[in-house]
């Protein structure tokens, strides 16, 4: 059958262009048997196309319910909508909206919108994170700056709305929106309860933007290894932050000395010469002379005795 069908076309190649047909025809014969295999994959593909085209209509049908505030019927249209990896940047917005006004875990998705380039992503996300990250500040306290940089009104009344919050702690509220002294006070407090690192989070926003107390703590805290290991670098980190206070100069001068200590120990540094040999251990010990100096030229009672002996 097949030969009947192709005889016309071999008779025209062989008869009417001899070389050139005979040149001619395996080249025809792959370019239909390449069209008859593009046409199987197509078959083939076909339902698969269907499905997912019905798939997206259930995700824009989803989008409109959302837009109307029906949340529980659009939320269950995008679950209903296959692979949440073809999302689009509007569809991954409304899916956390959804999730968000179900009770349900939206960060992530609001994440994934803002990294999509969704306009409205981003204070959705900051909204999102100052409602519900106490348990991570962080989030929090970037989400506070992110809403009080932006000009739009939305970021104002997001903002109101958390300050208005009754349900919110007032110290909490006023360490997420910037202010030192409850950052301070907050964070000394859930050190003080066994809340480490939240305590020490707190500390360091209050310490960042310039309060001596904070940083003061914060230096004790490295320098006493209590409840945190020690780490005198950290310390003096802090420390430096006091600026010219003879006290915070002769803290930072017993960093370097217990540094020295430290140095001798790992590198077994047994004599002298060993240890002016180390340029680490000599680096520390000149830089715990200078403190120590600092401190005693500022009236540190201390760091005069430790000078005199």
């Amino acid at each position: 059958m097949l030969k009947e069908f192709f005889a016309p076309l071999w008779d025209f190649l062989f008869d009417k262009l001899g070389v050139l047909g005979l040149i001619a025809a395996p080249l025809i014969a792959i370019l239909l048997f390449a069209l008859a295999l593009c046409l199987v994959v197509f078959i083939l593909s076909l339902p698969k196309l269907i499905f997912d085209q019905i798939k997206a209509r259930k995700r824009k049908n989803a989008v409109y319910l959302a837009e109307d505030g029906e949340y529980k019927e659009a939320f269950r249209l995008f679950e209903k909508s296959g692979n949440k990896g073809k999302f689009t940047a509007e569809e991954l917005y409304y899916y956390a909206l959804c999730l968000e006004k179900t009770g349900r875990k939206a960060g992530y998705w609001y994440q994934r919108a803002v990294e999509a380039g969704y306009q409205g992503a981003e204070i959705a996300l900051a909204k999102f994170d100052l409602m519900n990250a106490k348990e991570k500040p962080e989030k929090a306290v970037k989400a506070a700056a992110l809403l009080r940089e932006s000009d739009s009104s939305e970021a104002r009344a997001v903002l109101d709305a958390f300050y208005k919050n009754t349900q919110v702690d007032p110290l909490y509220q006023r360490a997420v929106l910037g202010d030192v002294d409850a950052q301070f006070i907050g964070g000394k407090y859930s050190y003080g309860e066994g809340n480490t690192e939240n305590g020490i989070f707190w500390l360091k926003q209050a310490a960042e933007q310039g309060h001596k107390e904070a940083a003061e703590y914060l230096g004790h805290i490295y320098t006493s290894g209590y409840k945190t290991p020690a780490n005198y670098k950290e310390a003096i980190r802090w420390f430096e932050k006091l600026g010219n206070d003879a006290e915070a100069q002769y803290n930072i001068a017993v960093c370097y000395y217990k540094l020295m200590a430290k140095r001798a120990e790992e590198k077994n540094l047994k004599t002298g010469f060993d240890r002016v040999s180390d340029y680490e251990y000599l680096n520390y010990s000149m830089s715990y002379h200078d403190y120590m100096q600092r401190a005693a030229e500022n009236g540190y009672a201390k760091a005069k005795e430790i000078l005199r002996k």
